[in-house]
This record gives C-alpha cells, structure tokens and sequence, in this order.
C-alpha cells in the first residue's frame, strides 16, 4: 500500500496533517541586522515574500540547527522541525543583549498542514502566489500563513492555521481527494524524503558534524555576507577542498534489511562510512540509505562490495538525491506533446482536456493557452478563446501568436476595431522582434571577435612561459583552456593532458579535456576523462565543475544510446 501511495505522490501529490514542526516568529527593529550577524544565509537579501534554507553553527562550524527562514512584511519567520525549536530558541536569546529583537513560538496553538506533489499548486491557486515563496490568506473567512516548502522532494506547500480554525484543514482534505491525491502517513513521508536526500537532522546530522559534511551548505550559505559565527571555518574548507566525510547516498542492488542509525560500514574490516536514514524505496526498487562516509570513498558511481552487520553487500555510492522530482514545468511540456498528439489524430475532445491539465501543472505554459485558446476559437468557444489569448499576453507580454489570434477572434465576434488594433499590435512585435534577432546576431559577432583577440593575447604570454618551462601547470591549463573557449579543440588536447600530468587533481583540467575530446568526435575518451574527473572533484569538494562534467557525461551517454555507439 505504501508503494502505491508513493507512487501517486510522485505523479499527483498528498496531504498530511504534521505534528512535527515548529513555527518561530522573529520581530523587533534590529531582527534583520540580528539574524544577519548569526546564521549562514544572507537575511538582507530577503525581501517580502521570500524565503530561504539556513542554519546557526557553533565557532568551530559544527551543525546546532537548520531551517527554512522566510520574511513576510515585517515578521521574520523560521519553520523547523520541532525539536529543534528549544535549541534554536536558546541560541538566539543567547546572543541577545541590547537589540531591539523578540523571539515568538506559538506552534502549540497552530495545526500544521502540507500538500506535496505535482498538483499541489491546482490545490492552493487560489490562496497562494506563484511569485512568492510565503504569504497570508483568507481560506473559507479563515486567516492562514502558508509557505511554498518540499519534505519528499516534491513542489510543496505548507499551511498554517489556529487549531480554532481546524474546519478549514478538513475542507483541504476534501478538496485534495476530489483531485486524486492521496493521505501521506508518517512512514510514507520518511522514505519520500529518504529518496529525496533531504537529511534530518537529529538522525543524519547532527552537532557532532561540520555544516560541510552534511551537504546543507550547498543551500544555506552566503560566502558574499559578513561575518557570522563559524565562518572562518566554513570560508577554509571551502578554499581547501572536501571535509574528511560527507554525506552521500549508498544504493543497494536488491531489498536489504532495515539498519539501525550510526551502524558501520566495512571494507577490509575497517569502518568507511555510518549508515543514516535507510528504507526500502518502491519507486527504486531497491534499498537505499544516507551515509556519512570517508573522503576516499566519496566518488559517485563507484561499486563497493561491504560488509553491514556481519554480511556482504554489494552497493553503489550516489549523489543525493536517490530520486529527482520532475519539474512542473516538464510534466505540462509532456501532457501538451501528447495533446498535440491526440489532435493531430482528431481526438480533439481528449487534447483539450490534457491541455487544460497542463496550465493546471503549469500556469505559466505558454504553448498549451496558445494551442488551447485556438482550438476552443475554431469550436466557436470565442470568449474563453479571448480569456486564454489574453492570458498568453500577461505571460508573454512579446507574444506575436496571443495578439494575431485576438485578431482572428474579433473578426468573428465582428469587433472589426479591436481586430485591427491587435493586428497592428502582432506586426509591431514581430518587427521589434526582428530588429532585436539582427541586433543580437551583431551583439555575438562582435563579443566572438573581441573574445578572440584578447585570447591572441593571452595566448601569446602563456606560449612564453611554456617555451621557458614546458611543465608548467598554469600555462598548460590557461592555453588548453583558451583553444576549447575558441572552440579550437585539437591543439587544446595536449595540453590539458599536460596540466592533468602535472597535477592529478587539477578539477577545472578535467572539465576542459572532456569538452576538448568531445569537440574533436574522441566521445568514449572524453566519457572517461568525465568519469575521472567527477571522482576526483568529488573527493576535493568541488561541486560546481563536478555537477557540470555530470551533465555533460549524462548527454554523452544520452548520445551514445541514441546512435548505438559502441
């Protein structure tokens, strides 16, 4: 049962009544310049509406709490698990002195509501907005806070009332099962996070941890802001590279048994890693489990065979998440090509009902009020056409296409005036648009021809020092570089093969090589070279020029399937 509730999660969505959450509201004149001085994210950036993930670290960087902070009006509010309420409580009022700043936990008098998946925002369309990530509305005469929050890795929403107002969660329920979604348990919602590699903390991170080890900071961290309490530490791992441990994901080739929080994972008898949050996951197939694991074993896709309470298994190391939710967005795109589809097959009954899905998933799909509104104009339906052209427009105010149908729809309500003014407003776009095209066009060919000329001069002062000293590794990488920004991949080949030689865990070398080798046609090299690199950028900590060899490889191994490329 519980596969199946997950897997209606994944495709539609669920509700639950939370108990487990906390809701802390920061007021006073100095609570902005408060906060700011004391955790990792940037407050100042917040404006009305907006929210972000953050956390309160100790001197030394270790982890004391993390939680989603969002600003609304004047009211700054932090949404947390609610054990760790008391600690957040104690590390605020501790750095109080003389600022003007109040601390507020009402969570006993409020009922906390969540909605995840992919329709949640059909659910709440009336109540919340797209451009925000918090706000107050009137539900049914009721006031409620909601905020925009994922615990299953899904698009999601929190919504909080006064327990008073509890009518108002029943009447949501209602609601949400006459769209399909489905009652989320508590058991459910833990293995949607666990193949989310969302980590809790308590149970997968903990004080005995530095914020880099958790994976966290990749979200929680401003490195532009001032200070704040374990920056130091943080702004040094950083410059230094990976932590000592991280936390990654171990997926198992079958079922396994559940094992307990903290239990050892053995190669050669000695410890590599602890298992965290583990469960089955029945979108997988397979047992999967976070693990906080040694540096050298911390290479994505990497094939273990360990021991686990007295018997072997055989794993394999992962990025988190186990599972990535598709976007709302990318679901909408897939319901209008098969609407496009149906059409085109005549089933023009079935086409209008999944185009009208998709601005459910999607409220901001452009193609499905464009081809929905013309379908609905050619059935007569001319009003709701018109609704959807003008729609179109506030979506995409350069929207030639919202225009010339306006055109169209007026001349067949015989509104010959609005009909002309739309066509001239269609053909004043397309010519803005045409001028814009030939502008850019100017624009890049102007950019290629500067960026070419200062690569010749650089190019001149790296083949100087390399006449001097051909080991050097700057130079090697600098020039290398410059042949594959210049799209001139062959003479790049060799040098970036000379910078790797050099120093084997140059990350930004191993980035550049495979783009080299893959200009030149070498595409089963240039995988390899991507696979070597994400292992290498994985044990420094280099995130940013890992997740890009990680696309890059996943489109080589895409083409490699679609050619049948040996």
């Amino acid at each position: 049962m519980k596969s199946e509730t997950l897997a209606i999660l994944r495709e539609v969505g669920g509700f639950a009544t939370l108990n487990d959450w906390s809701l802390i509201a920061v007021t006073g004149a100095d609570a902005q310049q408060f906060l700011q001085a004391r955790v990792t994210s940037d407050v100042k950036a917040l404006k009305s509406g907006d929210g972000q993930e953050s956390a309160l670290l100790d001197r030394k960087a270790h982890l004391v709490a993390y939680f989603s902070l969002y600003f609304l009006d004047n009211t700054y509010w932090i949404v947390s698990t609610s054990d760790q309420t008391a600690t957040i409580l104690k590390e605020l009022e501790t750095y109080l002195f003389a600022e003007k700043v109040s601390f507020k936990d009402d969570s006993a008098n409020k009922i906390f509501f969540t909605v995840q998946g992919a329709y949640s925002q059909k659910l709440l369309s009336q109540i919340i907005s797209q451009d925000h990530l918090i706000g107050q509305s009137a539900l049914d005469g009721h006031s409620i806070i909601w905020i925009r929050k994922s615990i299953t890795g899904e698009l999601g929403y929190f919504l909080i009332a006064d327990k008073k107002d509890s009518s108002v969660i029943s009447k949501l329920e209602k609601r949400a099962e006459e769209i399909h979604m489905v009652p989320l348990s508590k058991e459910t919602l833990n293995t949607a996070r666990i193949e989310a590699g969302l980590p809790q903390v308590g149970i997968d991170v903990d004080h005995e941890n530095l914020l880099p080890e958790t994976s966290l900071d990749i979200n929680c961290v401003s490195y532009t802001k001032g200070c704040y309490l374990g920056q130091e530490v943080i702004a040094r791992v950083k410059a230094q590279g990976a932590p000592r441990r991280g936390l990654m994901g171990l997926l198992f080739e079958k079922k396994v048994q559940d094992f307990p929080v903290n239990t050892d994972v053995l190669i050669d008898g000695k410890s590599i890693g602890q298992l965290k949050s583990n469960a089955f996951s029945p979108t997988l197939d397979k047992s999967v489990a976070l693990i906080l694991i040694n540096r050298e074993y911390r290479v994505p896709d990497s094939r273990l065979t360990v021991k686990i309470a007295g018997s072997p298994y055989n794993v394999q190391v992962v990025s988190l998440p186990f599972v990535i939710a598709k976007e709302n967005s990318e679901r909408a795109q897939a319901v209008y090509e098969s609407a496009l589809s149906l059409y085109t097959k005549g089933e023009e009954d079935k086409a209008i009902e999944l185009l009208r899905q998709a601005i459910s998933l999607h409220p901001m799909h452009a193609d499905s009020y464009e081809m929905l509104g013309v379908m609905l104009g050619k059935r007569g339906q001319l009003d709701e056409a018109i609704s959807l052209m003008k729609k179109l427009e506030q979506i995409d105010p350069e929207s030639v296409m919202a225009h010339a149908n306006l055109s169209v729809f007026y001349v067949q309500q015989g509104d010959k005036e609005k009909a002309e003014e739309e066509k001239a407003l269609a053909m004043n776009l397309r010519m803005q648009q045409a001028a814009r095209e030939f502008g850019q066009q100017q624009e890049k060919q102007d950019e290629k021809k500067r960026k070419a000329e200062e690569a010749q001069q650089r190019m001149g002062m790296f083949k100087q020092v390399i006449a001097i000293d051909a080991e050097d590794l700057l130079a090697n990488f600098g020039l290398g570089n410059l042949y594959v920004e210049l799209e001139q991949y062959e003479p790049a080949v060799p040098l970036l093969k000379k910078a790797i030689a050099v120093k084997p865990d140059y990350t930004a070398a191993f980035l550049a090589l495979g783009q080299a080798l893959a200009g030149t046609n070498q595409y089963a090299e240039a995988m390899d070279v991507y696979r070597q690199g994400i292992a290498v950028a994985s044990k420094r900590g280099d995130f940013e020029p890992m997740n890009k060899m990680k696309e890059k490889l996943t489109a080589l191994e895409a083409r490699e399937v679609s050619t049948g490329a040996s």
